[in-house]
């Protein structure tokens, strides 16, 4: 099974949606289309939702910040990603340690929603 999502903009942030199993390039492509999204609709609040049916390799988790860095995403965009199912947060939280220590890009990992909307609201 492959990595899936969809990307839209709804109020001012941009709503993304993994299913499947994650690829590198696919994921890649994907950040190419929500920076271009944030570019397209000025809007730099990025507030997905991972529903994987498996973590993120821990090598992918690694490689992260590259692949983001090189998609585009830049200190102006503030990226929450949510963990829905609980299995994935270890990795998720791995790539946010990596990416918070070693960039200047912003991202935060969440189990919920709620407080994901919250922190977004609360950047600027």
């Amino acid at each position: 099974m492959s990595l899936r999502y969809t990307i839209k903009k709804e109020d001012s942030i941009i709503r993304v949606r993994t299913e499947g199993v994650f690829e590198f390039v696919a994921a890649y492509e994907m950040w190419e289309k929500i920076v271009s999204a944030c570019a397209t609709h000025s809007c730099f609040h990025i507030l997905g939702y991972s529903c994987l049916d498996k973590p993120l390799p821990q090598m992918d988790a690694y490689e992260h910040m590259g692949m983001l860095e090189s998609a585009g995403v830049t200190p102006s965009h503030r990226v929450a990603w949510v963990a829905v199912n609980p299995q994935l947060i270890d990795a998720l939280r791995l790539a946010e340690m990596i990416i918070n220590n070693r960039s200047e890009l912003v991202m935060r990992v969440f189990e919920n929603g709620d407080d994901a909307m919250r922190w977004l609201e609360t950047c600027d």
